[in-house]
Parts: structure tokens; sequence; C-alpha cells
């Protein structure tokens, strides 16, 4: 199975570099049997009881690949593509904001732990040792003193952590290399967040203690093969809602903004409104706004179950939040 899946792979890479214009029949057949159980595909299918969308993107989608840790677009930037996931997987980040409280003998030994780790490449052996005692600062004292005045640590910090400490109790034995990793990701994520204190702090130059703004990134969703993004900004006419960024080397398949609001437009927005009639039609989402709720679809995913599939069990960890668009369930518990 796996094998035939990369010949499919290989195939539609191949096909899809030569030109629009210059691909016949054979070629087209060629991207409809690779990409027929993609499951943007599929689903167009179920939907449409036909093949026919299918073809009309086939004629005129693009390749396009980008490697871990890429990001293809930012929250804000102008929307003129569809992506469609052939491989890999896509991170779904929006901007959220957080304020901190910071005084001048903060802002003083922050910017002696940026000219540490600036000189840390050829440290003296005074700067070692000024290096160790500020490590250790950077790590436990001063995550400890912000949360003390409110401020919560940035979520990619928090997650590893968190595995960290999962880590911790499972797998003793690797605990060393481990640790090292967690430090050196959880160092990088402290420097930014310090450079960024520093820069903001520059306008409050002689203020005794003052209040920042700071901005960052959190994941919201991750999109798998078969998965689709960019929508909504070629729809809506609007900037991108979100930053997409590759967790994985990634392949697409891209319509232009033209080709899918011809093709897929109208398929789209009729999805969306859907999606949003849903929505209003729940007491837990009443006094949104149509926008709010515009937004907010783009991080919802359709889940189907068979009769007497069981969802999650009583103990389960809680990942998602489910809301019942058809169908019957039967809560049972201790």
């Amino acid at each position: 199975m796996a094998i035939k899946i990369m010949i499919n792979l290989s195939k539609v890479i191949q096909t899809l570099q030569i030109p629009c214009k210059m691909r016949n029949k054979h070629d087209l057949q060629v991207l409809l049997e690779a990409t027929k159980n993609n499951q943007f595909f599929k689903k167009l299918r179920e939907e449409e009881l036909d093949d026919k969308i299918h073809q009309l993107c086939c004629k005129v989608m693009t390749l396009e690949k980008c490697n871990k840790e890429q990001v293809l677009f930012d929250f804000g930037d102008r929307g003129d593509k569809f992506y469609i996931i052939l491989k890999g997987k896509v991170s779904v980040m929006i901007p959220s904001k957080k304020s901190i409280v910071v005084n001048a003998s903060e802002i003083k030994k922050l910017k002696k732990q940026e000219k540490q780790r600036m000189n840390r490449k050829q440290p003296s052996l005074e700067s070692e040792e000024e290096s160790s005692e500020s490590e250790e600062e950077i790590f436990y004292t001063q995550p400890t003193r912000q949360r003390r005045k409110g401020t919560v640590l940035s979520s990619e910090i928090t997650k590893v952590l968190n595995s960290y400490r999962e880590t911790n109790k499972t797998q003793e034995e690797n605990n060393e290399d481990y640790e090292k990793k967690v430090s050196g990701f959880f160092e990088n994520e402290l420097d930014k967040e310090r450079r960024q204190i520093l820069e903001l702090a520059k306008q409050f130059e002689g203020e005794e203690e003052f209040e920042i703004e700071l901005e960052q990134l959190n994941e919201v969703a991750e999109l798998g093969e078969g998965g689709s993004f960019g929508e909504f900004a070629l729809l809506n006419e609007k900037p991108r809602a979100a930053t997409i960024k590759a967790k994985e080397n990634c392949f697409f398949a891209v319509l232009c903004k033209s080709d899918f609001k011809r093709i897929l437009g109208n398929i789209s927005q009729k999805r969306l409104r859907d999606k949003i009639e849903f929505f209003y039609s729940l007491p837990f989402f009443e006094g949104w706004t149509r926008i709010a709720l515009t937004k907010l679809s783009y991080y919802f995913k359709s889940k189907i179950l068979k009769k007497n599939q069981v969802l999650y069990r009583e103990g389960d960890l809680v990942e998602y939040v489910y809301f019942v668009k058809e169908g019957e369930f039967r809560v049972s518990g201790n």
C-alpha cells in the first residue's frame, strides 16, 4: 500500500510540472486517478455526485512544495492561492497578544542577558561564570517572577515543558538528552521574547515601570494530507486570517485565485454558509457576529461516526469540543 501511494505522488508531481495548456487527456487521467483518494477531492465527488469539478481542477492546478519550518504565508498577507495538501502537514497559527509589566531594573537585567547571549560563542572565564548564573535565572527565576505578575509563558514553551515533564515520568533513561533538547528550545524561545521586550522598551526609556504588549503565534489546528486552506481570503477579498507553517516537507496542488473562484467559488461559499447556519442554530454561539463565525469555522473539522462507534470513553484525555450536526448519541458513565 505504501509503495502505491509513493508511485501516485510521484506521478502527480511529474504531471503537475507540465504546463497547464500542454496537458493532454492522459495527463488529466493520471491526475484524476492519483488524487481520487485525496480527502479533498473524495469529499468533492461525494457532494457533486460526479468528477466534473475534480477534472476542472486537474486541468489548471499547479505544484508547489515547501520545506519543513517554512512559512507559506503570514497573517494579514494578501490571498492569491488556494492549497490542497498532497503530502505533509502544516500548522495553522493565529496571533494573540499578552501584556506584561516590567520595570527599569528588569530591563537592565535583560540587556545584560542579551549581551551575554551575543558573546556566548567566545566567552571568557569571567563571562562563563556570569553566564552560568544567568542561565539559572533565565530558566527558573524569570518565569516564576513573571507568573506572579500574571504573565503567561508562550504556548510553545508551555507545550515543550509539559512534554518534558511527561517524558520525565515515562522515559527516565533518555532524560539527559531530552533535557538538553528542551533547554535549547526553551532558551531560544526566551531569547526571542527577550529581544521583543527590549525593542518595545525603547519607547519607555527613562520610566521606572511600564506595561508593554507582546504578540505571539498560537497553533489552533494541524492539517494533513487531503486538507485544504486559503479559501476564505479568496472568497471574501480579505487578508489572510492565519499564518501557515510547514511541519514537514510538503507538496501542494495549488489553484490561483481566478481559477479557484471560477471552479470552486460557489461550492466553497455554500459550505461556508452551511457551517455558519449550523453555528447560528446552537445556543452556544448566540450573539456572535457573522465575521466571528466565519473565522471560527476555519478551525472546525468534521468527524463521521458509524452506529455504535464510541467517540471517547470515561477517563480519556479531553482533546476536542464536539457539536452534533446529525444523529443521536448515548451518554453513559459509572
